[in-house]
């Protein structure tokens, strides 16, 4: 079954579990780095993005979430605004928005 996941840092994190759950996939809140390694996909709750990229910071995420997106099997959505879908090599063009421009 696929599994994605929700990183469960804020935002609405059960709103997107329920959304994923009526798709027939398995949602899965992320609240550990490791748990990355069990998922197909992974959604980024809209919220304010520095407050996010303080919390990713914070509980040690980036570099995962840097290897999770290169990985190149996997995919990555962001909500806020607009949708972005990660997937390998636009991790770092892509999805530096919501890290504000951080590299790591």
């Amino acid at each position: 079954m696929v599994k994605i996941g929700v990183l469960g840092l804020q935002g609405a994190i059960p709103e997107h579990i329920r959304s994923v759950q009526t798709t027939g996939v398995e949602g899965i809140i992320i609240k550990r780095k490791e748990q990355l390694d069990e998922i197909d996909g992974l959604i980024l709750p809209g919220g304010e993005s520095t407050t996010m990229r303080r919390l990713i910071d914070k509980y040690d995420f980036f570099d995962a979430l840097v290897t999770f997106g290169n990985r190149g099997e996997t995919y990555l959505w962001h909500l806020c605004r607009i949708n972005i879908a990660c997937q390998s090599n636009y991790w770092t063009r892509s999805c530096s928005f919501i890290f504000n421009g951080y590299e790591g």
